[in-house]
């Protein structure tokens, strides 16, 4: 069962590059071109699982709901193959050879590259909000979904970046569900796009601080460090250190409104962020 794609390309595995429970990623090469690509096996899909629906929603999404976009890790192709009484998925999508931002950064970050980085994942998350043929909400966002077309140092000329992993994403305008607490909003377990621009100005604040807006768990709490994270008091947004300007600081803030009413769109987020970059930044 497959999907979209040349289903006759052979690719040669080089490398794995990331391991999990659900399954594993490996860096291949086509044979005929040696183009690359990160090759996702995930595992136990069910047949009930496939016959209700044999393109799962991630593809459905990259491929057919949502234009394809240089903010948005492509698609190649995706296959079901069978595994004892079960399914794995394997799908090929893009790779990126700086990796992902979370593995990127080291040290101390400079300001222009966070307005970059600001600027480029509003722009993926406008084209995920409003470009589609359906509305999409993320709801994983976090910075080791996002990816680096090119190596980050800590000198320009900037990396492009690539907003990826839609292993989450729905089309419901309101949802329920929580994966990583300390980078999704105080609404949470309730996602929406709104939910996606506070993970935006979560990762923001990570640049800056080196941590995500969450307080330290307090002694008196029961529960344990993940139980702390998904609650609602635990979001504690830190203005940003002095060393980088209020015009960013009011820009990441505007994403930490606590209602998500009140929380500015992807769409003016990437209006204001173009409209507000220093000059001798550009």
């Amino acid at each position: 069962m497959s999907g979209r794609g040349n289903h006759q390309d052979v690719w040669r595995p080089i490398r794995t590059i990331g391991e999990g429970a659900q399954g594993t990623s490996i860096l291949v090469e086509r044979t005929r071109d040696g183009r690359l690509a990160v090759c996702k096996r995930t595992r136990d899909y069910t047949d009930r699982q496939i016959s209700e629906n044999s393109t799962p929603l991630e593809a459905t999404i990259l491929q057919d709901i949502l234009p394809s976009d240089r903010r948005l890790v492509e698609l190649f192709h995706f296959s079901f193959e069978p595994r004892h009484h079960l399914y794995d998925l394997i799908e090929w999508f893009e790779y990126c050879r700086g990796g992902d931002l979370e593995h990127a950064i080291t040290g101390a970050v400079p300001e222009d590259f966070i307005w970059h980085c600001f600027i480029q994942i509003a722009e993926a998350l406008d084209v995920v909000h409003n470009a589609g043929s359906h509305r999409v909400v993320h709801r994983d966002i976090k910075p080791d979904n996002i990816f680096l077309e090119s190596k980050y140092h800590h000198q320009g000329p900037w990396p492009n970046l690539k907003l990826g992993d839609f292993g989450m994403a729905v089309l419901e305008a309101h949802t329920e569900y929580f994966l990583a607490p300390c980078w999704q909003g105080p609404e949470l377990p309730h996602c929406c796009t709104a939910g996606d621009v506070w993970g935006l100005g979560a990762i923001v604040h990570w640049l800056a601080h080196g941590k995500p807006p969450i307080c330290p768990r307090p002694n008196m709490f029961p529960g344990s460090k993940e139980d702390w994270e998904a609650q609602p008091k635990a979001r504690w947004p830190s203005k940003l250190p002095l060393s980088y300007s209020s015009a960013l600081n009011e820009h990441m803030m505007a994403c930490f409104e606590w209602d998500p009413k009140d929380r500015i769109s992807s769409q003016r987020l990437v209006a204001v962020l173009k409209r507000d970059r220093p000059r001798t930044w550009r």
